[in-house]
């Protein structure tokens, strides 16, 4: 049952990044101006044991790289038994929408996995993420859903 849940999730996931790219893509310049810098939400294992976390995060600089990206360095908060303070790289992909974020540097650290990222889509009116994390040692996942504040 719970390798059909994620065949499931996955399926939908793939779905939303198909449906992403038929979006209309985003200027990468307006992108720099428009993109919010305050942003909250949670995060959610897939494993249902675990308790949802609040996640606020605050973007410090937004660039464009060589390959026309989106790149957004970014301070964040997740809420869970106690505050982990961490730091944040995103990536988005102005024409489809795509959106990668990594996390690092966690304080606390204990519990507190990096080995991974989160991918999905960003609305193509910069105010709304969903995402899914993969942690790459063990393929735990989770949802990760974000909105301006």
């Amino acid at each position: 049952m719970k390798h059909l849940k994620i065949v499931f999730l996955l399926s939908l996931f793939v779905s939303a990044l198909l449906i992403s790219n038929c979006a209309v893509s985003v200027d990468p310049d307006n992108v720099l101006n428009d993109l919010p810098k305050n942003w909250e939400g949670t995060f959610t294992w897939h494993d249902t044991t675990r308790p949802v976390q609040k996640i606020v995060i605050t973007i410090t600089d937004v660039s464009i790289d060589s390959a026309g990206n989106i790149i957004a360095l970014a301070d964040g908060i997740y809420y869970k038994e106690h505050e982990v303070h961490f730091n944040a790289k995103w990536s988005i992909n102005p024409e489809s929408l795509r959106f990668e974020m990594w996390e690092s540097a966690p304080k606390p650290a204990t519990g507190f996995v990096t080995d991974g990222s989160h991918i999905g889509v960003i609305s193509s009116g910069l105010d709304k993420i969903e995402a899914v994390w993969t942690t790459i040692s063990s393929g735990e996942q989770g949802d990760l859903f974000l909105q301006p504040k």
